[in-house]
C-alpha cells in the first residue's frame, strides 16, 4: 500500500459544517481555550468573557453540546493530523508504528486538559446532531498506526494475527480494511498505549525508570514485539 501523507488520508470524513462568521469564530476560540485551561464550556460565561448578549451564541451554535462537538472535532483532527505528519517520511512500518504512538503521547503532554475532553475516562455521549462528525473524527486519530499495521502485515514484516474472539471488523472507507483478527490486536495495541498516556498524565513517573520517555518506549515497544513479532 502505498503511503499517503495528510490530509488524503482521512478524506473519507464528511466534514463538520463551518460555522462562518467572526463571532462564531471568537466563540469557539474562547471555548476551547476553557478547555485547554481545564474548564467547562459554560455557555453565560463565554457570553461574559466576550460581552455578548445571553443569546448570541445560539445564532451560531444550535446548543452548547453543538459548539463542544466543534471543540472535540477541531482537537481531535488537530492530532490525527499531528500523527500522520510525524510518520510522513518514514516507510518502515514498526517505525512508523512506533513513532505515531510517540506522538499520540507528545501531543496529549502539549494539551493534557484537551486530551482529557476528547478522551474522558468515564466516557461521554454527545448530545448533538453532529455527534457522528465527532465519531468519524475520533477514527482519523487511527489511521496513521493503522495504516502502519496493514503495511507490515502485507510486507511480511508482522507477524499474522493468530485466530480469536471475534471483534467487529475496522474498515475506514477508502483508506484501509482490517480483519477480525487483525482488528483485536490493534485494539489491544491502541488500548496499551492509550492506558500508558494516561497513567503518565495520572500519576507520572513510574519508580525504577530514568524518564517518562523511557518507560512509554519499552511499553509501547515491548508490546509490538509480543504482539506483532
Amino acid at each position: 500500500m502505498a503511503f499517503v501523507i495528510f490530509p488524503e488520508e482521512i478524506a473519507f470524513l464528511n466534514p463538520m459544517p463551518l460555522v462562518p462568521g467572526a463571532t462564531a469564530g471568537a466563540i469557539l476560540d474562547a471555548a476551547t481555550d476553557a478547555v485547554n485551561l481545564g474548564k467547562p464550556i459554560v455557555m453565560r460565561e463565554l457570553c461574559r468573557n466576550l460581552s455578548l448578549t445571553p443569546g448570541a451564541p445560539y445564532s451560531h451554535f444550535e446548543s452548547a453540546a453543538h459548539l463542544e462537538s466543534v471543540v472535540a472535532y477541531n482537537g481531535l483532527l488537530e492530532l490525527a493530523g499531528t500523527m500522520l505528519d510525524s510518520v510522513a517520511h518514514i516507510s518502515d512500518p514498526r517505525a512508523r508504528l512506533i513513532a505515531s504512538s510517540q506522538e499520540y503521547r507528545l501531543w496529549a503532554l502539549r494539551h493534557p486538559a484537551m486530551f482529557g475532553f476528547l478522551f474522558p475516562t468515564a466516557g461521554r455521549q454527545i448530545d448533538s446532531p453532529h455527534a457522528r462528525h465527532v465519531v468519524n473524527a475520533t477514527q482519523a486519530v487511527s489511521v496513521a498506526p493503522v495504516l502502519a499495521l496493514r503495511d507490515g502485515w502485507d510486507s511480511g514484516v508482522f507477524v499474522p494475527p493468530g485466530p480469536g474472539p471475534h471483534t467487529a471488523a475496522l474498515s475506514i472507507p477508502g483508506v484501509v480494511s482490517l480483519t477480525s483478527d487483525e482488528t483485536r490486536v490493534a485494539n489491544a495495541l491502541w488500548i496499551t498505549t492509550h492506558g500508558a498516556v494516561v497513567l503518565e498524565l495520572a500519576i507520572g513517573i513510574h519508580d525504577g525508570w530514568e524518564s517518562n520517555d523511557e518507560m512509554f518506549d519499552w511499553i509501547v515497544t515491548s508490546n509490538i514485539h509480543r504482539l506483532l513479532g
